[in-house]
């Protein structure tokens, strides 16, 4: 189901540059070219290559002519923008909150161009809108599985940066163990970058040290250290981002993972109805926009009991049953 994001909802790391002027949405218009500017390399087995998958997708789907730019610097991110609005992009895509500022400065210069950001809470325009993917759903069924199968009673999540959009997917995963294990001991670190492998693996051996035996990373490249780890040690990953069963296919149980081109289908309609701008839109798993990645290989590893009341919570959370909370400031 579609629903608005409540703005009382802050993120004071996405903050963005305040805007004027009117807040009528802008006419509705085909969409024939999109282009997207990435944080990162698309490459990257995670979050990034997700986005591109995405926009593959959505090219092949809705017929698009799409470019992109990856690895985009903040500093780059109005000029970069401003350059594919004034080659008569119709629609322009960011995947990182962090790239509001430069995103409405260039929204302001182009009001017949569409600006979307696909993650992040930030201030919208009638040119702007953000298209919220709820991956603490996805984490609540991760850490919900990791609570079942982990045999010591102790799992552990490695974030990159603490910030609201990942503590936000920590905390679903320590909800979600929570929730069927009430005593689970959960470890969790921030190890401030999204690109350093060693630090990744140094945290994730720390946290087996202390007896964990599943471990989520949220964390990109700094993830694959914790991969790494938990392949050396013989314990289970849950990656991030993309299905990264392919990293350690008899390590990593599962991945959150994200239907970017979902969110790209969704802000193409709302540009074609002319019903784009000024809002914020968060999608779950009832709307296909999220969701966990298959055992593969490691199926036979998880008890029928498990898979069971997996499936069983998973239909809770899109029936409304169960409410998973968005949680953005670091539990103990």
């Amino acid at each position: 189901m579609r629903k608005p994001y409540p703005l009382s909802w802050v993120i004071v790391a996405a903050a963005v540059a305040a805007w004027g002027g009117a807040t009528e949405a802008v006419a509705a218009t085909k969409v024939n070219k999109a282009a997207m500017l990435f944080i990162g390399p698309v490459n990257d087995g995670g979050w990034n290559t997700a986005n591109y998958e995405g926009l593959m997708q959505a090219k092949e789907k809705l017929k698009l002519d799409v470019v992109f730019s990856e690895a985009v610097q903040l500093p780059d991110v109005e000029s970069t923008v401003r350059d594919f609005a004034a080659r008569g992009y119709e629609l322009l895509l960011g995947n990182s909150f962090a790239f509001g500022d430069g995103v409405n400065r260039a929204a302001a210069a182009y009001p017949k161009a569409n600006f979307a950001i696909l993650t992040g809470i930030g201030k919208t325009a009638p040119n702007v809108s953000s298209y919220f993917p709820l991956i603490n759903e996805a984490a609540f069924l991760a850490g919900a599985l990791a609570g079942m199968v982990s045999k010591t009673g102790k799992i552990g999540a490695v974030g990159a940066q603490e910030i609201p959009t990942l503590v936000f997917q920590l905390e679903g995963f320590k909800l979600g163990a929570k929730h069927v294990r009430p005593d689970i001991k959960i470890f969790d670190i921030y190890t401030g970058s999204y690109s350093d492998v060693a630090k990744g693996k140094e945290a994730a051996l720390a946290q087996i040290n202390q007896g964990a035996d599943v471990i989520l990373h949220v964390a990109n490249e700094t993830g694959r250290g914790v991969i790494q780890a938990c392949q050396e040690k013989n314990v289970y990953a849950i990656g991030s981002g993309a299905d990264q069963n392919r990293l350690a296919p008899e390590t990593v149980l599962t991945s959150l993972m994200y239907n970017q081109g979902r969110l790209i289908e969704m802000a193409v309609a709302d540009i074609e109805k002319g019903t784009f701008g000024n809002k914020v839109i968060k999608l779950g798993l009832a709307d296909n926009a999220v969701r966990i990645a298959p055992f593969h290989g490691l199926e036979g590893q998880v008890p029928a009991e498990a898979k069971a009341r997996l499936e069983q919570i998973r239909r809770d959370i899109i029936a409304g049953k169960i409410k998973v909370a968005e949680v953005t400031k670091r539990t103990n």
